[in-house]
């Protein structure tokens, strides 16, 4: 539909967003989106994706969205795996997103005192995997968090801080999309583990 709505209506609009609070207005016609989707279906091919591989769509709903989404699509081995069906908007706190993705463990209370334990099986597992996945990965990029997951991992096995650390990147991923910005990487002093988990804990 893409390429055939591209030949014979290149010039036509094909999708608009509106931000009234930001009041932004963008229009991209039926030639620009297919070219759109192209690039990100070739960009697939570049990095190496083969058969049976899922690619993970993690996006605010936008135009942007829809052309990662229909690029995947028209990349015939891989799959997309959306990680919030319903869009970011029905979270109203960092924390209840990370409960969706299944990130927060179980808790019980004994005499006054509050226990916790592994994660539950609940929760968007997609979501919670490509978090667990990325940090690694975050903390070759980013000074801060490599020394955050080097602390938690003097005093937590290594499977919990990586958990740990997904929870954190998730609340991160929550301000970013809510507030429609890139992500800018702050470096601050070392940090002992134990404030490290207070403040990991404490984190909106």
């Amino acid at each position: 539909m893409l390429a055939r709505n591209a030949r014979m209506y290149p010039d036509d609009c094909a999708l608009i967003e509106l931000k009234p609070s930001e009041k932004i207005r963008k229009e991209i016609t039926w030639k620009e989106f297919d070219e759109r989707v192209n690039r990100i279906a070739n960009a697939l091919i570049d990095r190496g994706a083969s058969k049976g591989d899922k690619v993970i769509h993690l996006m605010m709903n936008s135009i942007n969205w829809l052309e990662t989404y229909f690029g995947i699509i028209r990349y015939p081995r891989a799959k997309p795996v959306e990680l919030c069906p319903s869009g970011y908007e029905r979270f109203g706190s960092p924390a209840k997103l990370c409960c969706y993705a299944g990130l927060v463990p179980s808790t019980r209370s004994s005499g006054g005192k509050t226990y916790h334990g592994r994660l539950t099986s609940e929760g968007n597992h997609w979501l919670r995997w490509a978090l667990i996945e990325a940090v690694v990965p975050a903390s070759y990029a980013d000074v801060e968090i490599r020394e955050w997951l080097n602390a938690l991992r003097k005093i937590k096995s290594a499977n919990v801080a990586k958990t740990i650390m997904a929870r954190w990147l998730l609340k991160i991923v929550y301000h970013v999309l809510k507030e429609s910005r890139p992500y800018m990487a702050a470096y601050h002093a070392k940090r002992s583990p134990s404030r490290l988990l207070k403040a990991l804990a404490s984190s909106h």
